[in-house]
């Protein structure tokens, strides 16, 4: 088992006609990741999800962008993009963000 890769995860949102989403992590150790990006969105139109998964080696304390999300929804639409984590001999780590205002 490696020691705690320290993972913090955030969201860089760009506006335009849709948002685009751009989660970055960064980790206090060097440490390979398998990360599962999601975001889910429910309105009176049924639920909707797009996904994105894959792999990335992180640096010591380096941000790391995983790759980018176009993001839409309608006024009362419930909408979260959600990112999971799963360093390389750890437990994977969960993140919830809501979606960006006036997608």
């Amino acid at each position: 088992m490696t020691p705690d890769a320290d993972l913090q995860a955030w969201l860089d949102v760009q506006a335009a006609e849709r948002h685009v989403v751009a989660p970055y992590v960064r980790s206090a150790l060097p440490v390979a990741v398998t990360y599962d990006l999601r975001v889910i969105r429910v309105g009176r139109g049924g639920r909707a999800e797009a996904r994105q998964q894959g792999q990335v080696a992180l640096r010591a304390e380096q941000a790391t962008p995983l790759g980018t999300m176009s993001v839409s929804s309608a006024p009362g639409d419930a909408c979260q993009v959600e990112l999971v984590l799963a360093p390389q001999g750890e437990e994977p780590r969960r993140f919830s963000f809501d979606c960006p205002n006036g997608t």
